[in-house]
């Protein structure tokens, strides 16, 4: 058939399979919300010439509404035998438009259906195998589309999911002090929350597209059955016919056969004695081939009869009503999946749409605010202002801005300022009541030989003075250097600059004291026993009494403590802030921290039972006396007459920390601390409080590392001094915490805290 002279061709299809809309529109605006309307025309079909009643049955839907993400509601459309998609109006709503169209509606094309040749190929022998195989075809389209449908919503909610799991965390994450804040932190989270939203406006998308998925699944699940059915009733009745019609043709060939050998015997064929019936005679034999070839003819014309009826039959009734039906259960097969496809083609129009208002929302008409676009919260970040604002509030996070001004001072040495006078009466750093009652220097103690210079115990301060040409170095580094004696006692005293704190390496090993060291009253000198009192010698400190060679020997008050004679030093140690305390003393730890520290490093790191032995209580408030008095003047490897226990020593560097205002590990991140210690054991433990660490003020993060390093050393003589590293920890952490003595349970969590920095020291402070 010549293509060019079928309706289709003459047709004058322009709408090109109809997928268009309308150019008919109109657009209107009150106060922001606009209508936007599309019509298609729908053409009516025209029905066909072949009749019989519809398929239908569960899973067939023959009205369908489509549902809207925005909350509006949807027109519906009935997908009918062999007719057309009715034209469809779907609303979306939102806060700010409302939209109103059509979807696009195919041009009609029933009434090819009515075309002859179409006609003359369905009603051939072949018409309904042929639906049959089309009917199928559609039943795995719309299977395979259903399966489409169910992993794209799947696919939708879990990218969903990891949306907002991935916002919540950037939320999170850029909330910390770490990342910029400001204008960019506050937009950001902004844009991330739109994201989020723009994001979650698939919720109702996914849901319809379950819906379709559903609605496709019954319908082939239906229209399969249905097509089972027809298909076993249609090849029952082909089968009948088919054999019917072999039945006549075998019929017709005992005909033929018969009629052959009636004519042979009847015109004397020369061959009959040969081939033919070798009993038979003459008329007998022709008469009663005759009668055969009587019966086989009417066998013959019934069987054809019959077939003929029941092609018939199959022509005009059996072959029309499956036909029918197949072409029924195909176009309502298609026009459902048509009509999914509409549906889920209108679907991404509105979730386009809702995602465009949600990235760029709508304003009324001539107003000036109203919900930002995300270009308009990106506009918004003011960088000059950030790093204005950060600036300024750098005040807030240290403790000043700038180090005390470097000024030359002359060496009181040289200036000629020093009184003459004993050692023991130290007027230039001690008040003249506690020299008053300390002038009288104790019974002599022979020094040991070669001990070079000699030291007296200043009376009751604690702060002889280291013997041999060591000690003269160790204090000829001037006022303002480290105490010096023996092994070189005395804090630190440039201040550091601390940027990071992660920079910072552990303090090294401290040197025992030399066992020839004359004054040394703890374990490990083999000059006095632990239970030996010192007896010291008062020394004349004038200038005549000194070996010049050995430099000039200052007083028990000058050695590193940055003071000029005659002034006293009424800044005490214990209950000062920390950072106050250093400040004061310019120093990164604490002149009391130091001393206590290295006299235990000396003297008491085999010692059973270090820090957690009591110590005696009147030798503990000693050193806390003597140091409130004057920390500089103060020599713990040289300690005074009545200071003998090693246990006073360590209580007293326990009550320090236990008197801070502010406890070692700050009231602020207590919590943080014992919440880190809650995580499980290993890594992530040791980076949670490792964290915290790095967080801490700059004064309290050097003092905690020169005391973790001297406690990890305190914890390698475990075999002597019985202190674990458990031990340790449940000595310090409430001490170090300010533990309430109420709740067992925290003082568990901060001995924990204690354990884990102690175990990573060296991981957590880096090591030089």
């Amino acid at each position: 058939m010549d293509s060019s002279n079928t309706p289709a061709a003459n047709n004058g299809r322009s709408a090109s399979n109809g997928s268009r809309l309308s150019n008919n529109t109109t657009t209107s605006s009150d106060e922001g919300d606009s209508n936007v309307s599309n019509n298609a025309p729908s053409t009516a079909p025209t029905g066909s010439a072949l009749t019989g009643p519809p398929i239908t049955g569960p899973g067939i839907r023959k009205t369908s509404t489509v549902s809207t993400i925005g909350g509006g509601t949807g027109g519906s459309t009935s997908a009918g035998p062999a007719s057309s998609i009715a034209p469809t109006t779907t609303t979306f709503n939102s806060s700010d438009t409302a939209t109103t169209y059509s979807l696009p509606q195919p041009a009609s094309s029933s009434y090819l259906l009515e075309d002859a040749r179409l006609r003359e190929i369905l009603m051939s022998d072949v018409g309904t195998e042929a639906l049959l195989k089309r009917l199928k075809q559609s039943i795995h389209a719309a299977k395979e589309l259903s399966s489409f449908l169910k992993k794209s919503s799947n696919l939708e909610n879990e990218h969903m999911g990891q949306v907002r799991k991935l916002a919540s965390s950037a939320i999170s994450e850029f909330a910390k002090p770490e990342y910029r804040q400001g204008t960019f932190a506050g937009q950001l989270n902004q844009l991330i929350k739109v994201n989020e939203r723009s994001c979650d406006a698939a919720r109702s998308f996914t849901t319809a597209l379950v819906t379709m998925q559903k609605e496709l699944a019954n319908l082939s699940a239906t229209v399969d059955k249905s097509r089972k059915s027809i298909k076993e009733s249609a090849l029952r009745h082909e089968r009948q016919l088919l054999e019917a019609e072999q039945q006549a043709e075998k019929a017709k060939s005992k005909y033929d056969s018969l009629a052959e050998e009636f004519d042979k015997v009847r015109t004397g064929d020369p061959t009959k004695n040969k081939f033919g019936f070798m009993h038979s005679k003459g008329a007998q034999h022709e008469e009663e081939l005759h009668k055969k070839v009587q019966t086989a003819e009417s066998d013959y014309k019934q069987k054809v009869e019959n077939a003929q009826r029941l092609r018939s039959e199959q022509i005009n009734k059996n072959r029309p009503a499956a036909i029918k039906q197949l072409k029924d259960l195909i176009l309502e097969c298609d026009s459902a999946m048509s009509f999914q496809l509409q549906k889920y083609a209108n679907l991404h129009e509105i979730l386009a749409l809702n995602r465009g208002f949600i990235v760029a929302p709508l304003k009324p008409n001539g107003a000036a605010n109203g919900n930002l676009t995300m270009k308009e919260m990106a506009a918004k970040i003011d960088n000059e202002l950030d790093l204005y604002n950060y600036v300024i509030g750098v005040p807030k996070t240290v403790s000043r801005l700038n180090r005390p001004l470097v000024q030359f001072q002359r060496h009181s040495t040289l200036a000629g300022a020093y009184p003459t006078g004993s050692i023991g009466n130290t007027t230039s750093s001690v008040p003249q009541s506690f020299q008053n009652n300390t002038t009288s220097p104790p019974p002599p103690i022979s020094k040991a030989p070669g001990a070079g210079i000699g030291g007296t115990v200043g009376a009751g301060i604690g702060a002889g003075v280291g013997a041999g040409a060591g000690l003269a170095a160790g204090l000829a580094s001037g006022p303002n250097g480290p105490g010096s004696a023996g092994a070189g006692a005395g804090a630190p005293t440039a201040p550091a600059a601390l940027n990071s704190h992660t920079a910072i390496g552990p303090s090294p090993v401290l040197p025992p004291v030399a066992t020839s060291e004359p004054f040394s009253v703890y374990p490990g000198n083999d000059t006095i026993s632990p239970s030996s009192t010192i007896e010291t010698q008062a020394v004349s400190t004038t200038a005549s009494n000194f070996d010049t060679s050995a430099g000039p020997v200052p007083t028990v008050g000058q050695p590193g403590s940055g003071y000029p004679p005659g002034t006293v030093h009424s800044r005490p140690s214990f209950g000062t802030p920390l950072d106050v305390l250093l400040d004061y003393e310019e120093a990164t730890v604490p002149r009391v921290v130091f001393q206590c520290i290295q006299a235990v490093d000396n003297f008491g790191l085999e010692v059973e039972g270090i820090y957690r032995t009591s110590g005696n209580n009147n030798q503990v408030q000693e050193i806390k006396r003597l140091f409130d008095l004057d920390a500089a003047s103060v020599d713990l490897l040289h300690p005074t007459h009545g200071l003998n226990d090693i246990h006073s020593v360590a209580g007293a560097l326990k009550l320090y920390f236990r008197e801070l205002p502010d406890p070692l590990l700050t009231g602020q991140f207590h919590d943080e601390f014992v919440a880190a210690a809650k995580l499980p054991a290993g890594d992530e433990r040791r980076d949670g409080v490792h964290r915290i660490v790095n967080e801490l003020p700059d004064p309290n993060y050097t003092t905690l590392r020169h005391l973790i390093f001297h406690l990890y050393r305190v914890q390698t003589r475990e075999a002597s001094n019985r202190m674990s590293i458990s031990n340790l920890a449940i000595v310090w952490g409430p001490t170090l915490m300010s533990s309430s003595l109420n709740n067992p349970e925290d003082m568990a969590l901060e001995a924990s805290v204690i354990e884990t920095i102690l175990v990573n020291a060296y991981t957590i402070f880096d090591a030089d």
